[in-house]
């Protein structure tokens, strides 16, 4: 075809504004339907089907037609514009993280004494931290978490010299009191977040260490000055 000829196309099928026959119009619920379900039962895709989607549907089954150059959408355009949207959905699959397992920083160079002894103790308060897992999705909410809190301790100027560790925990703990119920499940909720933020000083350098102590709770932290307020 010649460059007039496609334009002439182009235009004409740019003039159409097709409508949907009830049969596509009943393809279309089912296949909407069957997206929804299909993510529900995904383990844990990252991605949502949502009405957006279901307007992506639409529009990809009116370009159909228009394609074709025809005024009704038909189940076919339906059932291929889900087969295209489906095939661009992209589900990120995160497996659980295992805390404590890479988290442990090594000495550099020869320690003095009084070191050595802070890292013995480290290494005993750590224990307990250790090889707990967690989902991606529990980790990623503990770590915005924790990031939220420094922004707004950054905002209210209350976050100047650093904030200690455990009062990041208690603060975590506040904000999710409801969903607390004992005392054994506020202890375990409070080592799961002590083994995230280690992770984000030693792993993800999200978190800096200012000023440290011989009891890890104790420790004074910051965000790391590299990350951007408004990320």
């Amino acid at each position: 075809f010649s460059i007039p000829v496609l334009q002439r196309y182009i235009r004409f099928a740019r003039s159409i504004k097709p409508h949907f026959c009830h049969e596509a119009a009943e393809q279309l619920k089912n296949e909407y339907v069957r997206l929804r379900v299909n993510d529900l039962t995904a383990q844990r895709g990252a991605y949502r089907i949502t009405v957006r989607q279901l307007e992506s549907l639409v529009r990809l089954s009116e370009a159909l037609a228009r394609v074709h150059c025809e005024s009704t959408i038909t189940v076919a355009h339906v059932k291929e514009a889900a087969r295209l949207l489906s095939n661009s959905i992209l589900k990120v699959e995160h497996p659980d993280l295992v805390l404590g397992d890479q988290d442990q920083q090594q000495p550099a160079g020869r320690e003095t004494m009084v070191e050595e002894e802070v890292r013995e103790t480290r290494e005993q308060q750590e224990e307990t931290t250790r090889r707990q897992t967690i989902t991606y999705e529990e980790y990623e909410k503990i770590k915005q978490a924790v990031i939220l809190f420094f922004r707004e301790s950054e905002r209210s100027g209350e976050e100047s010299t650093g904030v200690v560790q455990s009062d990041i925990v208690n603060w975590y703990l506040d904000k999710n009191l409801d969903s607390i119920q004992t005392t054994e499940q506020a202890k375990q909720v409070s080592l799961l977040i002590h083994g995230v933020i280690q992770r984000l000083i030693s792993q993800e350098k999200i978190l800096i260490v200012v000023r440290d102590a011989r009891d890890f709770k104790d420790r004074l932290l910051q965000l790391h000055p590299n990350l951007s307020l408004e990320a």
